[in-house]
């Protein structure tokens, strides 16, 4: 299922490798799923206006959470 929101750069992610949002992919879901601190997983659509407008809040989230829960 993940692996239809492939594109050729990847998964299309709002987060990009700066975050603190974990992105979630086929290869490494069972180890995030595995990981120890409790887990908030989002879904979202990149191409949403209001995944978009979220994405700013959930990074936030992130942020302030590390360490706790982990935000995916």
């Amino acid at each position: 299922m993940l692996g239809m929101m492939m594109g050729a750069q990847g998964v299309l992610g709002l987060y990009g490798g700066s975050s603190d949002v974990l992105e979630v992919t086929d290869a490494n879901f069972a180890a995030i799923k595995a990981g120890g601190d409790p887990l908030f997983l989002e879904f979202y659509a990149p191409w949403c206006g209001h995944c978009q407008n979220l994405a700013p809040k959930w990074k936030n989230v992130a942020s302030e959470l590390k360490g706790k829960v982990r935000v995916a």
